[in-house]
């Protein structure tokens, strides 16, 4: 009976134990080293920006940049663009780079807070409230056209987006979303590359983005 009871008690700790770290096992602000300290500057590219920090709905700030095309901002489309975990906007300026010159359009980098210079620890919620904040942001911007928003997403970026385009106060006013190398959900994640089926249990572990996705009916990629 004893026996019985300890082999119940011992994956129900470990489970409590993953329940409370889980933050730090999905999320990596610091990697590389000093990804906390050092953030590129579009200005080594030769971009034209603005450095932006914003305060969210809990009162975290967020920074972000935006860089804006030289001339006739307002007409073009607007991209917000949510990295992948790991490091810190300034290393996707190449990649936003590209997107800037190649498909001429103004780009919002959002850092999310635990990340680069942006205040507080990552999370799940938080991030999602990182991405409202932004989309609320760009909103009050009278340079931009509202109604040409482009919502993209890389890996853990994905998710955020595509939690964006899906809420009900979002989801009318994106344009597109796009979203590269991102995942159905964490448990499906981890499923395939841990071997972990406990974190089905897990309803904080989750981003799950297939589900969220029918709530999306604009054009997507």
């Amino acid at each position: 009976m004893f026996c019985s009871k300890l082999g119940t008690v011992a994956p129900v700790a470990n489970l409590g134990i993953l329940y409370n770290v889980q933050d730090l096992l999905l999320y990596y602000p610091n990697d590389p080293t000093n990804s906390r300290m050092f953030v590129l500057q579009p200005s080594t590219f030769k971009l034209p920006y603005e450095s932006v920090k914003i305060k969210t709905k809990d009162g975290f700030k967020i920074h972000m940049f935006l860089i804006l095309q030289a001339t006739e901002s307002a007409c073009k489309p607007t991209m917000i663009f949510f990295h992948g975990n790991a490091g810190n906007m300034g290393q996707r300026l190449a990649n936003a780079s590209g997107f800037y010159h190649k498909l001429n359009i103004n780009i919002l980098l959002v850092e999310y807070r635990g990340y680069g210079l942006s205040e507080g620890s990552p999370s799940e919620r938080g991030l999602y409230l990182d991405a409202q904040c932004a989309f609320d942001y760009i909103m009050q911007r009278s340079d931009i056209d509202h109604s040409k928003i482009i919502v993209f997403g890389r890996s853990l970026g994905g998710a955020v987006a595509i939690d964006l385009a899906s809420r009900l106060e979002y989801r009318d006013r994106v344009w597109a979303l796009i979203v590269e190398n991102t995942f159905t959900s964490i448990p499906d994640m981890a499923r395939v590359i841990l071997k972990w089926k406990c974190l089905n249990w897990l309803p904080m572990f989750c981003h799950k983005n297939k589900v969220k996705l029918y709530h999306y009916a604009c054009y997507s990629m």
